[in-house]
């Protein structure tokens, strides 16, 4: 189930699951509404990904629709991922959630958790705390290499326009697009689709659209600004481009 079906086609998929004729439905975020009349186990793959998350109305997050969803005291509810999002370590801690590890693991290193909000009212506006910027400046003063892992790339991972709440999405995989700032174009990082940034919002015809949220090519414009002498690069896989 995914956006690039014709209205007919969802029609269609929606009475077969609706009748009973279909037991295991696969696809996008919307999938999680398909109408099962019972429904024993959910897969979510990669739980973590933004994209799970609606940035407009009717907001949700299909993760806490997978679990609304489960009723039946066997049912199962799986959240794979490399990154757990912190909600699920959270449960996890409040035993709410099991989890489940490959045997072949790197070794656990401490992890801090910096509230961003409490950054901000320190007079830091960057995307990066103070601590990981005195931190990233104490290993180049010793002669040590940084790395710094964003699972986000582009600019921004999304362009939302600021008077309708619109937010410009892949006209296939139903998940907003990604913009860069370097190449001048939003970008779906799931299926390829290349957009013009638009001027204006594409439903009200507003100007006050813009990129939002943090991807590598902002982060690194931020370190360049920040550590004038060191050698930054930034490394990113493409999986579709």
């Amino acid at each position: 189930m995914h956006s690039s079906l014709t209205q007919g086609e969802r029609f269609d998929q929606w009475q077969q699951i609706k009748k009973g004729e279909v037991q295991i439905a696969v696809g996008a975020r919307s999938a999680v509404f398909a109408p099962f009349k019972k429904v024993d186990a959910v897969i979510v793959m990669e739980e973590n990904n933004d994209s799970y998350k609606s940035q407009e109305h009717p907001l949700y997050h299909s993760r806490q629709i997978a679990a609304k969803r489960l009723k039946n005291k066997d049912s199962i509810l799986v959240l794979e991922s490399t990154l757990p999002s912190l909600e699920s370590k959270d449960l996890v801690k409040q035993g709410k959630l099991r989890q489940l590890k490959f045997k072949a693991e790197a070794d656990q290193v401490k992890t801090e958790i910096i509230d961003m909000r409490k950054e901000v009212e320190k007079g830091n506006l960057d995307n990066l705390s103070q601590k990981l910027k005195q931190a990233i400046k104490a290993e180049l003063s010793a002669g040590n290499k940084t790395i710094l892992f964003l699972n986000r790339r582009g600019s921004a991972n999304y362009v939302i326009c600021r008077k309708c709440g619109h937010v410009i999405k892949c006209d296939s995989c139903d998940i907003s697009l990604n913009y860069h700032q370097e190449k001048q174009k939003l970008i779906c990082h799931h299926c390829g689709l290349k957009k013009e940034m638009p001027e204006k919002c594409p439903e009200c015809s507003s100007s006050f659209i813009s990129p939002a949220g943090v991807g590598t090519e902002k982060i690194i414009e931020e370190l360049k600004g920040i550590y004038l002498e060191a050698e930054i690069l930034r490394a990113v896989s493409y999986t579709h481009l």
